[in-house]
């Protein structure tokens, strides 16, 4: 029984740590997204972006 609770634990936590990791990623990509608007904004001044 307190293998079983343990073992729940353990998934718990790995899932919690794959959502983190997740979450950081998004982050990181829509950084650089931003990143990348901006610098289209500086080299095409007059073009309209969304």
């Amino acid at each position: 029984m307190l293998d079983q609770l343990k073992d729940k634990d353990d998934r718990i936590a790995a899932l919690e740590q794959k959502m983190a990791d997740q979450e950081a990623g998004w982050e990181a990509t829509r950084k650089q997204n931003e990143q990348m608007m901006e610098m289209m904004k500086r080299m095409y001044p007059n073009e309209q972006f969304p």
